[in-house]
């Protein structure tokens, strides 16, 4: 499930922002010539393009980039796999509905979750050809959200549908389950766990921290017209069994959590899908600490009217929180990237988008210091990226991920 502004609007918004996509990849004569980087420093920045119908995944070789660079223009790969691109006859072609993996899979590969088709896809940058794909579908539409590879070999995948005729213990839905071998080996049921009687679960995006696998909930109605509290959960480390819930009463829908360094998780919670000053009363930035005997959460950065609701992108870089708010269509009020500090809890504003609705994916390379995110539409350059240092950003020179097609939607670096 995409941001809460709903599909719709995003087609509406992209329609006339692309053009007819070329026939093949595109690929830089520079691309993968570079030596490699040190172990801890990612190799790829993934983009996954798309216009909500169909989806295209480019490849950014970040290996020469040094520290701070936002100036050279790094070689890409162009439109390496899509929606039209053939495949054989036990893998599945892209949807229109695909993201990325937030956490990393391993050998600098990217892991491409297709919402629709309920598929996993393992992408090799080095070869620009698919790897691996395994089905997480059970014969339902299970509306997977995210995927988290395990040091044991194992592929947690959090699926937010709900199968309405399990035929079996392993195809319930509205669960976490792991894949051993490319086949779903054990689930853990989370409907018991939505914050409202009736609701689903709805399990987000994954994280890993302080030992335990994480996730927010949606709590969404069968229909998606109401959201319950907001609540996180804490997994176990194999994700066998549920250890931790931390409610969040300031908000709802909690999407996207990731780590904060030496203890603690962040996370973005966009509210529910009611428009107007109801999303925007539900929507916050979070921090989530052990207290003693208990949790404690606290509210970094509360939505307001004058900036609009929380989206789900987050990025984490020292002691600062980068978050994006979402336009307003009726206003032409503009997203905005912010940067919050977690010590004081002072945001202030790093870019504005060129339209409403504009940013969509954002990454930090810690290695390199430099934020990327994602404006689909934008001319000079689908990926904006920034410097970053301890106390200021500054922005460089755009990169277009992909120059005759569809503009960026998710990004993620490996």
């Amino acid at each position: 499930m995409r941001l809460a502004y709903g599909l719709g609007l995003a087609l509406a918004a992209c329609a006339t922002d692309i053009t007819a996509e070329p026939a093949g990849p595109v690929v830089s004569a520079a691309y993968g010539k570079a030596a490699e980087p040190a172990a801890d420093a990612p190799r790829f920045l993934y983009v996954v393009g798309g216009d909500y119908a169909t989806s295209a995944l480019s490849v950014v070789d970040l290996a020469g980039m040094p520290t701070g660079d936002v100036a050279t223009g790094p070689p890409v790969a162009a439109h390496v796999l899509h929606s039209g691109s053939k495949v054989g006859p036990v893998t599945t072609a892209l949807s229109g509905d695909v993201v990325l993996a937030q956490s990393p899979f391993g050998d600098r590969r990217a892991l491409l979750v297709d919402r629709a088709n309920g598929v996993l896809t393992v992408f090799d940058a080095r070869v620009l050809a698919v790897a691996q794909q395994w089905s997480v579908a059970g014969g339902f539409y299970a509306n997977p959200q995210d995927a988290l590879a395990l040091p044991d070999g194992r592929m947690l995948v959090s699926r937010m549908g709900k199968n309405a005729h399990p035929s079996g213990l392993l195809d319930g839905g509205d669960d976490v389950v792991a894949l051993q071998s490319g086949q779903v080996a054990a689930r853990t049921a989370l409907t018991d766990r939505a914050t409202h009687a009736g609701h689903l679960a709805a399990p987000q995006r994954l994280a890993w921290a302080m030992g335990r696998v994480w996730l927010g909930l949606g709590s969404f109605a069968p229909d998606f017209k109401a959201v319950g509290p907001g609540r996180i959960l804490g997994l176990s480390a194999d994700a066998s069994a549920v250890e931790v819930a931390v409610d969040v009463p300031m908000a709802r829908n909690c999407v996207t959590a990731a780590a904060l360094q030496p203890v603690g998780l962040v996370a973005a919670c966009q509210g529910s899908f009611v428009k107007g000053q109801d999303q925007v009363a539900q929507s916050a930035i979070v921090r989530v600490q052990p207290q003693d005997a208990h949790w404690a959460v606290t509210a970094l950065a509360l939505a307001d009217v004058a900036t609009g609701p929380w989206s789900r992108d987050l990025a984490v870089e020292g002691d600062s929180v980068f978050a994006v708010s979402v336009g307003d269509l009726a206003t032409g009020r503009p997203d905005r990237l912010w940067r919050i500090d977690l010590a004081t809890q002072v945001r202030s504003v790093v870019a504005s988008s060129s339209k409403p609705f504009g940013f969509s994916g954002l990454w930090f390379d810690r290695f390199r210091r430099v934020l990327w995110i994602g404006e689909r539409g934008a001319r000079p350059g689908d990926l904006r990226r920034f410097a970053v240092t301890a106390t200021a950003t500054s922005e460089g020179k755009p990169v277009r991920s992909n120059p005759r097609g569809l503009g960026a939607l998710d990004l993620g670096g490996f």
